[in-house]
């Protein structure tokens, strides 16, 4: 945003019509406004801030009743009026605030509607927006995106506000810092950080846990170190390295004999294993023989009889046929 030029008249301490050029003023860089004390420095900074937003900063705002100007002559209307620029346009309000007015007629005074008119600078001069309060609000709003009392506080900073400012809530700066320049490369930075700083952890966490687990695995694995593990703790920082590599030495050969008797064990036990096998097959075929022996004997035994039964039905043929009995009687041949 840009100030180009100022026009007062029955403002404040103002009773006649001042102009302040800006462009001229800082043609050549930064200007010093400076006066006694009630010269109107701060009543200056007061118009600007009632042009655009109707309003005067800070505890002077209780006295907005009261800008219309107790100099200027009568049938003076106060106004202020403000040329600037901001987003690419140029553009003027022309503000006046209510107050009271000597009656044209009769004796006493009359009360003065505060009006406003809003214009914009075209190529063929000067063409009005609006006249309408909130019309001429919305437009403003929307075009600083500042209120009045941030304007105040960062454009302005009239007479110590600056440190109220400084005093005002972390969130509160922060949001207004925001809406003056353009930090979102720092909010996604800020962004990228914190969720970088999630997954260190996440992946943090999940190396502690590995750790611990195995931690206690090793505790486990070295239940018979215990004794020397204890004796460990009363030495040096600088000696444990030589230490703990001769019990590692010592526990690797350990380890070399345990797997060879494992091993030797393992073959034993296939051995063992397959005499085991064999035994069983052979006994199994030993019960299959004397099974085999005892039916045998049986046959062998059963011989007499079966002898005696073959005469018994020998006869028993022969007196079948002699008595002629057919089914006993030899076929003819033909």
């Amino acid at each position: 945003m840009k100030l180009h030029l100022l026009e007062l008249r029955a403002f404040g301490p103002f009773g006649d019509t001042e102009t302040i050029d800006f462009d001229a003023l800082g043609a050549h860089g930064l200007f010093l406004m400076h006066g006694p004390t009630g010269s109107g420095k701060t009543s200056v900074l007061d118009a600007i801030s009632f042009a655009i937003f109707s309003t005067v900063p800070g505890a002077r705002r209780s006295q907005a009743e009261r800008l219309a100007s107790d100099h200027a002559r009568p049938g003076v209307t106060p106004e202020a009026a403000l040329e600037f620029t901001v987003a690419g346009r140029r553009l003027r309000v022309t503000r006046s605030p209510r107050y009271f007015a000597v009656k044209k007629r009769g004796t006493g005074r009359v009360q003065r509607p505060a009006k406003v008119l809003l214009q914009e600078r075209t190529g063929t001069g000067w063409s009005t927006l609006s006249t309408r309060a909130d019309e001429v609000a919305e437009v403003l709003d929307e075009l600083i995106g500042l209120g009045a009392q941030q304007f105040a506080q960062v454009v302005l900073l009239p007479q110590g506000e600056f440190a109220a400012f400084l005093r005002a809530k972390a969130d509160d700066r922060a949001d207004l810092l925001r809406k003056l320049f353009d930090i979102s490369r720092f909010s996604d930075l800020e962004q990228w950080l914190v969720d970088t700083r999630r997954c260190v952890r996440s992946a943090i966490d999940a190396k502690d846990a590995q750790i611990r687990t195995a931690v206690v695995r090793a505790e486990e694995s070295l239940v018979d170190l215990a004794p020397q593990i204890e004796q460990w703790r009363e030495l040096s920082v600088c000696a444990l390295p030589t230490v703990i590599e001769s019990t590692r030495e010592h526990t690797s050969e350990r380890l070399t004999h345990a797997l060879a008797a494992t091993d030797a064990t393992s073959a034993a036990l296939d051995n063992a294993t397959q005499q085991v096998d064999r035994e069983t097959t052979l006994a199994r075929l030993q019960q299959q023989g004397a099974r085999a022996g005892q039916v045998w004997q049986a046959w062998e035994e059963g011989a007499d009889q079966r002898a005696a039964l073959q005469q018994r039905l020998d006869r028993h043929v022969r007196d079948a046929r002699a008595g002629g009995d057919p089914r006993t009687r030899a076929c003819p041949r033909p």
